[in-house]
């Protein structure tokens, strides 16, 4: 149970600033942060420390991010992943629902949407943690 515990969310991007600004955001919002520029060192922070909700660029150079998205559901199951990219198409929408994201953002980002995004998850999570 988490309690009053504040939620661990990972932020990956590869461009450093939207990181950094998505952090502080997060922040303001009692998440504790977790950064990442690379698929890779998510990855690895995520296998050490439990992650609750995850903000995930789509289109990293180094890896996809359903492809990442899939493997930190792997580490758990119950992390509610939020995906975030400039790509506007239909069908990047639909591949990121089907594959278990928990909601989908456009670049450049809505702080208003992004803000109801990380609390539908922080809802989402706390309701799982109570059963």
């Amino acid at each position: 149970m988490l309690g009053k515990q504040k939620l661990r969310l990972l932020i990956v991007d590869d461009d450093p600033s939207i990181v950094k600004l998505l952090g502080r955001f997060a922040g303001e919002l009692a998440f504790e942060t977790l950064e990442a520029v690379r698929p890779s060192d998510a990855l690895a922070l995520a296998s050490k420390q439990q992650v609750h909700v995850a903000v995930v660029d789509l289109h990293m150079p180094e890896m996809e991010g359903i492809e990442l998205m899939k493997s930190l559901r792997q580490l758990n199951d119950q992390m509610q992943v939020i995906l975030i990219t400039g790509d506007h198409s239909s069908e990047s929408v639909n591949e990121a629902i089907k594959n278990g994201a928990c909601d989908y953002l456009w670049k450049p980002i809505d702080f208003h949407h992004l803000s109801h995004a990380l609390n539908a998850a922080r809802h989402q999570i706390m309701h799982v943690s109570t059963r």
